[in-house]
């Protein structure tokens, strides 16, 4: 049992460390240790007045992201393209002209290494835009890009009836018809071409070479799918699958430490299937399977932490080397303080839930100021809440959800806010190793207002510890150690062989 708990937060360590070091651990630890940030950059700083973020404003905001505790950038699509959200591609080789120069790009690249911050860019192989050079030149049917699209040139080999995502897949052109999944204005790719292939490798090493850490891939599971393919061709799945290990042993080649995270929004089963040729999934049901355990302020029979643990399970079974990537909400889905009722205990409780567990989180941006956000798309998407004075504010669209919701300045003047805490978390991610390196294992214990679980490498292994009711709960542990953190320190107790948790209180505990 616990005999005496000494606190000692580890934010003072951290303070005591310089930059410079930290950056230089950062760095050495790769790219698939830490915590990421989404970055939208036309939501984030705006460094030139026209309202629109860019990355000479992202550059400028590198010093909050560093002292946030941010070791990774995962930068949404920053190429040219004609929508505001940049999914629709037309140069894979280019600086979308709102957010800047290839020599801004640089800049920030240098930038961000200076303080151990890697870079990911989200890359879409799944389709271009219709303003694409490619596309334009395939709708000739003699030309040598015709094959690198799925088009037909009467309809008889595909069925023109199929459907996808609400509407139909198959768009008729005066030279045929070409397929798109996802909009009749992002036409898909055939991966089928090998002259293609060859070039989104190209793509990937341009970038590489130009020092990005790895990709954040779109669509991966829809590169082959029924909707779009003829009678005979084989099994989407398994030509997706073959597709992605070419390409990731590809970058891999270019950069043996490349980091790849596929956006595979599937059952847990297809996750792991796509973990094998890939280094990382996101994990799409946490969230709001989270935020259900915390606002309900119940986790019966701790079983959140145990579902969390078959999923580490499938991935190591699939993957020994596969990591799972945590996250709350990103840019296609509802905001997640609305989940947890715009509540700050509740936001903070799930913020130390995510940043404390196996894997590697990822934070949207603005979620550490609890941002709220809905459909349609662009209000998930809206500008970052800097002081309304701040010249760097971006305005391209007014958000009619984030009235209320308090501003970067008066949350960095106020040590309870959620942005301190934030801070506190994922900087005690950073220098924490059983955190930031660690295998998550369930606690047995019977409270079930509390989650519980220890995070453990070879040289460290802490305890973390949840209350997720509106009561105190009295938690017991086998063992001693030292407090690392706790969110609330008023009612908070450690006693002979318990610890005492305050309401929505949590606590992280080194054996």
């Amino acid at each position: 049992m616990i005999k005496k708990l000494a606190v000692c937060f580890v934010l003072i360590v951290v303070m005591a460390v310089s930059p410079a070091v930290l950056a230089q651990e950062r760095l050495a630890r790769g790219p698939q240790q830490g915590t990421y940030y989404q970055v939208f950059l036309r939501s984030f700083a705006d460094s030139d007045g026209d309202g629109i973020g860019d990355l000479m404003g992202l550059t400028g905001k590198l010093d909050y992201l560093a002292g946030l505790g941010v070791t990774g950038i995962w930068l949404m699509p920053s190429f040219p393209a004609p929508s505001y959200h940049g999914y629709d591609i037309s140069d894979y080789y280019g600086i979308h002209p709102d957010y800047g120069t290839m020599e801004d790009f640089e800049t920030f690249m240098r930038e961000a290494d200076a303080r151990g911050i890697s870079v990911i860019l989200d890359l879409v192989l799944n389709h271009t835009s219709t303003e694409h050079p490619w596309f334009q030149a395939s709708r000739d049917p003699n030309s040598p890009y015709r094959d690198w699209y799925r088009w037909s040139d009467t309809g008889e080999d595909v069925n023109l009836n199929a459907t996808s995502f609400g509407h139909r897949t198959w768009n008729e052109t005066e030279s045929g018809y070409y397929a798109a999944l996802f909009w009749d204005q992002m036409p898909d790719l055939n991966l089928d071409n090998p002259d293609l292939r060859q070039e989104l490798k190209n793509i990937a090493k341009f970038w590489l070479d130009k020092g990005v850490a790895g990709f954040r891939l779109d669509a991966v599971m829809h590169v082959y799918s029924f909707a779009e393919m003829s009678p005979g061709e084989g099994a989407p799945t398994e030509l997706n699958l073959a597709w992605w290990a070419e390409f990731a042993d590809y970058c891999r080649s270019v950069d043996p430490d490349c980091y790849l995270v596929g956006e595979v929004w599937d059952a847990p089963s297809t996750r792991a299937q796509y973990a094998v040729p890939l280094s990382s999934v996101f994990h799409f049901d946490m969230g709001e399977t989270l935020a259900r355990a915390v606002v309900n302020g119940s986790n019966k029979g701790n079983a959140f932490v145990k579902s969390m643990k078959i999923e580490y399970d499938h991935l190591a079974e699939a993957n020994p080397n596969a990591v799972n990537a945590i996250f709350l909400s990103n840019h296609d889905q509802t905001r997640i303080s609305a989940a947890l009722r715009n509540d700050t205990d509740n936001m903070k409780m799930a913020a130390t839930v995510y940043l404390t567990m196996q894997g590697l989180p990822f934070v949207y941006y603005g979620e550490e100021l609890g941002m709220l956000g809905g459909k349609p798309d662009e209000y998930i998407r809206t500008p970052f809440l800097w002081a309304e004075d701040d010249p760097m504010l971006c305005t391209w669209i007014e958000s009619p959800h984030n009235r209320k919701v308090l501003r970067f300045d008066a949350q960095d003047a106020d040590p309870d806010s959620l942005l301190a805490h934030y801070r506190r978390v994922m900087t005690l991610r950073a220098a924490t190793p059983a955190l930031f390196a660690g295998v998550l294992e369930p606690l047995d214990q019977p409270n079930n207002a509390v989650m519980s679980y220890s995070m453990v490498v070879p040289e460290q292994t802490v305890w973390v510890l949840h209350n997720l009711s509106n009561e105190p709960q009295t938690v017991l542990l086998d063992g001693s150690g030292a407090v690392l953190f706790v969110t609330y320190e008023e009612g908070f107790a450690a006693n002979d062989g318990s610890v005492i948790l305050p309401p929505k209180c949590s606590a992280i505990i080194q054996k």
